[in-house]
């Protein structure tokens, strides 16, 4: 009975390593979804790709992780939509795309600080600035706390 019960479980871990194995590809810039490269040449048109990786992981499907020329990285998720942009070496990131509640929050309360990274999930945005603060805003932009 032991041993049934061991092989059963050596047979789970195996299966989910299996499963939760990211597999990663590069991939070219063209065969990103278009709302990624829309999101890049309307929002970092001047900077040029370096490189772009496609991972699979597991169930949770797919996302794009796009290298600019500058150090900075982009996160897509599986349809094309931005999910973490950061900054290289804590440069600051464009604002055009972040919401302007968060843009205002932060140049009304860190006066000469920027953006130098911004990372969403469905609930909310977790903001950095230059001087190392660590900011979360709810999904529409209010200001929460600082982590």
């Amino acid at each position: 009975m032991k041993n049934v019960i061991l092989n059963a479980l050596v047979l789970l871990t195996m299966a989910v390593a299996t499963v939760s194995c990211d597999k990663e590809e590069v991939i070219q810039s063209e065969d990103l979804p278009v709302a990624s490269n829309t999101f890049l040449s309307t929002h970092f048109a001047n900077i040029k790709v370096s490189h772009v990786k496609k991972e699979k992981e597991g169930l949770a499907g797919r996302e794009y992780t796009v290298y600019l020329t500058d150090g900075t990285e982009i996160v897509f998720d599986k349809n094309g939509n931005w999910t973490e942009v950061d900054g290289n070496n804590n440069t600051a990131i464009p604002y055009t795309f972040i919401p302007e509640p968060i843009v205002t929050y932060v140049n009304g309360n860190y006066e000469g600080q920027q953006i130098t990274s911004i990372e969403k999930d469905g609930k909310e945005f977790d903001v950095e600035l230059t001087n190392g603060f660590d900011l979360v805003f709810d999904a529409n932009g209010v200001f929460k706390r600082m982590d």
